[in-house]
């Protein structure tokens, strides 16, 4: 039976929302399709016959892939990966749905970014995930490739768990102020997607093109201004915020001032 939808990285934040929002979709974990390997895929697509993709699949440990041993594995699973979902998708005249991040865009100015915005990734990460992009245009898939930044929910590793996690455990906490953001929370994300999903222009496969996601988000804020406290249910933190510049060592981020 042909699946509605196939969605890749079943375990991420993103697709973890979207599991409440497509109950009838196919959710495929890196167990069982590893975009590490070359083919995986393409095999994971024939045998399932979607008729839309959902890539939620990315390397995303952006300092890590500054490394030696790390970079070809961010650029398979990020452009590689993704070149090998969108050629399938394009011989098969099949939609796609691909995340990519704010880390396309340099980072200078003090202005929201749109996908008219000047792209040039200041980090390898931010290269990979350009890469992935340009790999799908190239294949003439139709497509809708959704910039996302900050993203955060319950589940997953994100900054706001870590500060609720430090906030419990530490008196004080340092916090970097000289970076700047749109948060975004995954299940706005994944209501999102869905709007996209039923769309005219997508149900028909005529759509092919760049939005930048700030679902939910209001203003820019900075690290410190959105650190959290942990609500009653949570526990009480007694933790102090102290705002510092960011270390010379983290590799440049769009988000950097």
């Amino acid at each position: 039976m042909r699946a509605p939808v196939l969605v890749f990285g079943s375990n991420g934040q993103v697709a973890q929302a979207l599991k409440a929002l497509l109950p009838e979709a196919v959710f495929l974990s890196r167990t069982e399709c590893d975009l590490e390997r070359p083919g995986q895929a393409a095999a994971a697509l024939e045998k399932h016959k979607p008729r839309v993709v959902i890539n939620a699949a990315a390397y995303t440990e952006v300092d890590k892939a500054e490394s030696e041993n790390e970079r070809s594995r961010a650029h398979q699973i990020n452009a590689a990966a993704v070149q090998e979902i969108a050629f399938w998708c394009a011989r098969n005249d099949v939609s796609l749905i691909h995340y990519s991040t704010d880390y396309v865009y340099p980072g200078d100015g003090d202005l929201p970014w749109s996908e008219l915005a000047p792209v040039a990734p200041r980090n390898h990460y931010g290269q990979t995930k350009l890469d992935g992009e340009a790999a799908i245009r190239s294949a003439g898939c139709h497509h809708v490739i959704l910039r996302t930044s900050w993203v955060f929910s319950p589940v997953g590793k994100n900054f706001v768990k870590t500060m609720l996690k430090l906030g419990l455990e530490r008196e004080h906490l340092s916090v970097v102020d000289d970076q700047v953001g749109s948060p975004t929370y995954a299940p706005d994300i994944a209501r999102a997607t869905l709007r996209v999903l039923g769309h005219p222009h997508f149900a028909k496969g005529e759509a092919s093109t760049i939005c930048a996601i700030r679902a939910g988000s209001r203003g820019m804020p900075s690290p410190p201004r959105f650190s959290p406290r942990p609500p009653p249910k949570v526990g009480r933190s007694k933790s102090r915020a102290w705002m510092r510049s960011g270390p010379p060592n983290i590799r440049p981020r769009p988000s950097d001032r």
